[in-house]
């Protein structure tokens, strides 16, 4: 009997795509090496939907502007927005499977100036890393500014002042205690884990940096502290 090959199941990735020159959101303003970094995107996402491997079914993508010598925050909302929907499409048109691109749920923000990666360019170079657009295997984050932390008999929550993808102040739980008497022992590593994400909630409370929050049933997955 034939012995059965392992499926190579390609890693998720988050890949970076810059370059958009001033003013242009189009795929083909990109550099070569910028498009050919979505087609490769686009292969691995058609690589995760073979058979014994765990498909991409969510992929966000958040496109971000540079900050022009007269501010234009309306503009550079609008343009980061288009940029995003641009690489959606070159994905899209790279995958060019229905049975694929049917499964996939695409959600897309424009992040406009306000996470600039070189927030004082000083070159056209610095300007191009600026105007990018970001690809994520997996739900979009949530962007802001922690303005609460409270640590109770019932567990650990935040509050965050979100700008991505929906602007306002929401609550969620960093993690919740089990009911009981006596409480459950945990394992050492959940004790490391809830430390770990109270310690960087209050890192960022009024500290000016913002978070990126992966949350799922109002629960925080993963928790990173950023400098705007």
């Amino acid at each position: 009997m034939a012995a059965k090959l392992a499926v190579a199941c390609p890693r998720p990735t988050r890949q970076v795509v810059s370059g958009f020159p001033p003013y242009k959101s189009t795929f083909t303003s990109l550099p070569k090496e910028e498009q050919n970094k979505v087609a490769a995107v686009a292969a691995l996402i058609k690589a995760r939907f073979q058979r014994g491997c765990e498909p991409s079914l969510e992929i966000s993508l958040i496109g971000h502007a540079d900050r022009g010598t007269r501010p234009d925050p309306a503009y550079d909302k609008r343009i980061s927005l288009e940029r995003a929907t641009t690489v959606k499409e070159a994905l899209a048109r790279f995958i060019n499977d229905g049975s694929v691109l049917s499964r996939i749920r695409w959600q897309g923000a424009g992040a406009g100036s306000d996470s600039m990666v070189v927030p004082n360019p000083k070159s056209e170079s610095e300007r191009l890393r600026n105007r990018r657009v970001e690809i994520i295997l997996g739900p979009l984050p949530l962007d802001g500014v922690v303005v609460g932390v409270t640590v109770d008999e019932r567990g650990a929550t935040l509050r965050l002042l979100i700008q991505l993808p929906r602007a306002g102040e929401f609550e969620y739980e960093l993690y919740r205690n089990d009911p009981g008497s006596p409480a459950p022992l945990l394992p050492r590593t959940e004790w490391m884990r809830r430390g770990a994400m109270v310690g960087l909630a209050q890192r960022a409370l009024g500290s000016g940096n913002r978070v990126r929050l992966l949350v799922a049933a109002d629960t925080v997955q993963s928790l990173e502290v950023y400098k705007p």
